[in-house]
């Protein structure tokens, strides 16, 4: 009879609990049924995935340790694909999880029945699965692990409003949205999230979130002293290991930075004691020597030294010596410290950041000293190894591009300068200095044949093994310079490495035929005419088997080098009398040598002026060439340059003495007629503001087609302003003018004047298109070619990319056939990552089933957003109705006209109609014609698939895993049984 009862109560349970699966019904037997589903089915599988792409984030990191560690791993470029397939599924089970087991219906309301306040908030809410909300929260973490920061925003901001009701679950959205903002650094945006978090008073659950926002927020702003003590209680949270061995890195890196530096020490002490990988473990022991009190600097140096001294840590070096150089700049010893700094260089093993660190150290030394040849060479290697987003990269750059433009005028002047100081010296000391270049000579063949003899050993043992196992490496940075897919000389950071490399191979080469030869000498002259290759190739030849030699002597290895040379010992670069045949003892030699100086002095005083800004250095570098050259065949410039420095400097009697003598020597000079011209001084105090006023002028000239007013102003601009920095876009208005006047030769003319003139402004790019257009046969300003057009049309052009057959094709007024969204702008006027965040936005927030396809398009100065993905006119023209409602979107969109066009018509747009004319035909056959005013566009179309929950049906298991959930879900809200 027991067993009956057992049976009976079984089969009533498994009844009302399949009777509560239906989707219509929201009772408390359904919100648990579904809420267990949710947990224990595909949510479960989700949060799985999650954990293992967090695992293979840890393991994969790679960070720089010479900057300050990114609080988030998903920040550092290298990883933030690591886990990338494991953060899809987290994403895609999320989403099947909320499709399948959302509860939006309210529950039933029993007629009578009074409903308490507790009630009435609970039947308020938009979602009745208690479990719904994890699965929100862990779909946006994946996708901000992902690095989709703006999708992530999304999620979060969609999540606090569909969870209002509950501010513990909503201020952990906010939270997590203030983290994506961050990321984005929009500051002003995730303070405001998480002050909104803060006037609730943080609840419970949501203060790990909150506490790591606002970490992040602190550190990203580099408020170190505001970051401290909410960084200290995030390392206390974070997980034993790698993740918490970062994060006392971190910590001691923000002690160090406030000068804490035994709090520095023992956070770093506590970094070692979580057992980290290697490299950070090295790293924290460097710091340690660097947090030291200032008087340990013998202990210091003695505990970097063993450092060095171990096998393990040979791929460090360049950090080891990088720290020791530091040291002696702290003392201060610039000369050990450059010797230290220059070790690093030459056994750094590996071209990344901390070789990158300790160039710039090095090169800013140089620069100070005003070694530019040195410093050019520090800088380049170390701009073939920074990042982009350097605080200094762009600084390094111009500098890089400076000293490619200084330097071979003062290795000139440096070269010239040392032969001639060789030539007044007695033969003694002469004599000495040459054998002093004559073993450094020496110690370089014999490191070039070790590393030829090496190269040539792997290479031999790569072919052995297949070439694959023993290969020689490439540094990551190297092998990620070029992996934006830009050409290898559009990426500033391969050329300068491959530079630096070459260099390192074959040292400073003229451009020319038959380059691959070695440079024999450090005072070898630049010209390369008249060189018997082959006979130098058999020379080296002959030298690098005497040195692989193990058992041949320096004088096997003379005897060998001038029997392959025919004793010809003025050849031979281990041969005093190669160094002496290249002094200038004779008369004509000393003025040959003079005139190398001479030509070499005033270009680079010129870029010491003008692009350097040094002008001391520019002025000491005028005047040597002012008192020891006064015939120099362009003085006139040269008194012209000197006269301007002492007018930087205020020094007006100074420049009045170089402009008297200028007038005098040159009337007829150009230099002449500018300085003595009644307004030069007005010109030169505000010429760049009264040639900005006049540029005004015409433009809103242009704009009121007041053409009169256009060629008044750009007749002034072509006298008074020849140079100015408005000249290109004076001389576009200027052909415009002649264009309005039916002068096309003179328009076209005017146009190819400012391509030549102007190649690298961005008014030149346009100015060059419309010539081509022209040359192609269309006529300006008539209906066939619109100047204005974002699309020039080229229905005449032999244009090899365009299909025969949409040339011969035609507009068409279909309705029902795939439909884009177009938002098009300029890109100086509208904040283009605020306009994808808004539509993402606005996308996620209204489509729950729909998934419009969002791309960004470039095109010159004009800019597009487009949107794909719309079944038919009437939903693209809903869509646009709605979008234009929300009042987020409205007042960033209410400049913009958008453009709703089949995807068909576009393929003609450019080809064979320009945006003008499909304006037109829009305007003809699609604003007369009625829309759907109720379309609903969110749902299923006919023709849609589910692919991955197609055969899913409500009720059904969709996972067979019923483990137990992690503790970090969000504890279920009471009352939501009733």
């Amino acid at each position: 009879m027991v067993k009956q009862l057992r049976n009976i109560l079984a089969l009533m349970l498994l009844a009302m609990l399949l009777t509560s699966c239906a989707t219509h019904k929201n009772t408390a037997s359904t919100r648990w049924w579904k809420s267990f589903k949710s947990r224990y089915n595909t949510y479960f599988n989700g949060h799985q995935a999650y954990l293992e792409g967090m695992q293979a984030k840890a393991e994969g990191n790679k960070d720089n340790f010479t900057d300050f560690l990114p609080l988030m791993m998903v920040s550092n470029k290298s990883s933030k694909d690591l886990g990338k397939g494991n953060f899809e599924t987290t994403i895609t089970k999320c989403e099947k999880t909320i499709k399948l087991h959302s509860i939006k219906n309210k529950p039933e309301y029993k007629r009578g029945h009074r409903l308490t306040a507790k009630e009435k908030a609970f039947r308020n809410r938009k979602e009745f699965n208690p479990f719904l909300k994890n699965a929100w929260i862990l779909m946006g973490k994946a996708q901000l692990q992902r690095g989709e920061y703006i999708e992530a925003a999304s999620t979060f901001a969609y999540t606090e409003r569909l969870y209002r009701d509950q501010p513990q679950v909503a201020n952990i959205a906010r939270s997590l949205a203030a983290l994506c903002y961050t990321q984005l650094d929009w500051f002003y945006d995730a303070e405001d999230l998480l002050n909104k978090v803060r006037r609730d008073s943080v609840p419970r659950a949501a203060r790990r979130p909150y506490n790591t926002a606002l970490t992040n927020l602190h550190l990203r702003q580099k408020h170190w002293k505001e970051a401290l003590p909410y960084l200290k209680q995030e390392v206390s949270n974070m997980p034993h290991g790698i993740p918490r061995a970062r994060g006392y890195y971190l910590l001691a890196q923000v002690y160090q930075t406030l000068n804490m530096k035994k709090e520095a020490y023992k956070s770093l002490q506590k970094c070692l004691n979580q057992s980290p990988p290697y490299e950070m473990k090295f790293n924290a022991q460097i710091m340690q020597t660097e947090v030291m009190p200032q008087g340990d600097n013998k202990k210091k140096l003695a505990k970097l030294n063993r450092m060095a001294r171990k096998p393990n840590n040979k791929n460090y070096l360049d950090r080891i010596y990088y720290a020791i150089g530091n040291i002696y700049m702290a003392i201060p010893d610039t000369s050990k410290a450059i010797a230290s700094y220059e070790t690093g260089n030459e056994k750094s093993a590996q071209n990344g950041p901390a070789k990158a660190i300790l160039n710039l150290n090095l090169g800013d030394i140089y620069w100070t000293m005003q070694r530019f040849d040195k410093a050019q060479r520090c800088y380049n290697t170390a701009l073939g190894a920074l990042d982009k987003e350097h605080p200094r990269y762009e600084e390094i750059s111009k500098k890089t591009k400076t000293l490619d433009k200084l330097v071979p005028y003062t290795n000139e002047i440096f070269l010239q300068d040392s032969l001639q100081t060789l030539v007044r010296m007695p033969e003694k000391e002469r004599l000495a200095v040459i054998d002093k270049l004559i073993e450094l000579e020496k110690k370089r063949q014999k490191e070039a044949a070790k590393a030829a003899a090496d190269s040539i050993a792997q290479a031999r043992e790569g072919r052995q093994t297949g070439g694959s196992n023993n290969r020689p490496t490439t540094d990551d940075k190297t092998a990620n310079a070029n992996s934006g897919g830009a050409w290898y000389f559009y990426n500033q950071q391969s050329v300068m490495q491959g530079a630096d490399q070459f260099k390192k191979l074959w040292g400073n080469r003229k451009n020319e035929d038959n380059w691959r030869r070695i440079n024999k000498t450090v005072l070898a002259t630049q010209d390369s005419e008249g060189v018997d290759y082959e006979k130098e190739d058999s020379i080296e030849n002959a030298r690098l088997n005497a040195l692989n030699d193990s058992t041949a002597t320096d004088s096997t290895l003379i005897d060998q080098g001038d029997a392959a040379q025919n004793d010809s010992l003025a050849n031979d670069p281990l041969k005093r009398e190669f160094y002496l045949a290249q002094l200038p003892f004779t008369e004509e030699q000393m003025t040959a040598s003079n005139n190398k100086i001479r030509d070499a002095l005033f270009p680079a005083g010129v870029i010491e002026k003008d692009e350097l800004e040094n002008y001391l250095l520019a002025r000491n570098t005028f005047m040597r060439l002012y008192t020891e050259f006064p015939e120099y065949e362009h003085r006139d410039e040269l008194l012209y340059q000197l006269f301007l420095l002492e007018l930087h400097w205020g020094s007006s009697g100074s420049a009045n003495i170089y402009k008297n003598e200028l007038a005098a020597s040159y009337p007829e000079s150009p230099y002449t007629l500018l300085i003595t011209a009644p307004d030069y001084e007005e010109n030169a105090r505000f010429g760049k503001h009264l040639e900005d006023s006049l540029y005004t002028a015409t433009y809103n000239a242009y704009r009121m087609n007041d053409y009169t007013t256009m060629e008044e102003n750009c007749a002034i601009s072509k006298s008074k302003y020849p140079q100015g920095e408005n000249r290109a876009k004076f001389m576009f208005l200027d052909a415009m003018t002649l264009l309005h006047k039916g002068d096309t030769k003179g328009f076209t003319e005017g146009l190819r004047e400012l391509v030549k003139t102007f190649p690298q402004d961005n008014i030149s790019e346009l100015a060059g298109s419309i010539v081509k257009s022209i040359d192609e046969g269309r006529v300006p300003g008539s209906d066939g070619y619109d100047i204005g057009s974002l699309w020039g049309n080229r229905i005449n052009s032999a244009d090899a990319e365009a299909d025969a057959a949409l040339k011969q094709d035609s507009l068409t007024a279909d309705r029902n056939t795939s439909f884009v969204f177009i938002l098009p702008y300029a890109n100086d006027s509208i904040d283009e990552g605020k306009l994808l965040y808004e539509v993402s936005r606005f996308n996620f927030t209204n489509f729950s089933v729909r998934n419009f396809e969002i791309e960004l398009v470039q095109s010159g100065t004009t800019g597009q957003l487009c949107l794909k993905g719309f079944l038919s006119f009437d939903e693209v023209h809903r869509y646009q109705q709605d979008i234009y409602n929300d009042s987020a979107c409205h007042v960033l969109l209410k400049h913009i006209k958008p453009v709703l066009i089949s995807e068909h018509n576009l393929r003609l747009i450019g080809i064979k109609y320009t945006a003008a004319d499909y304006e037109k035909f829009y305007q003809q056959h699609f604003v007369p014609s009625k829309v759907k005013e109720d379309l609903k566009i969110d749902q299923d179309p006919s023709n849609f698939i589910w692919d991955e929950f197609q055969e899913v049906k409500d009720g059904d298991d969709d996972d067979s895993n019923n483990n137990t959930s992690d503790d970090v879900d969000i504890e279920d809200d009471g009352g939501e049984w009733y």
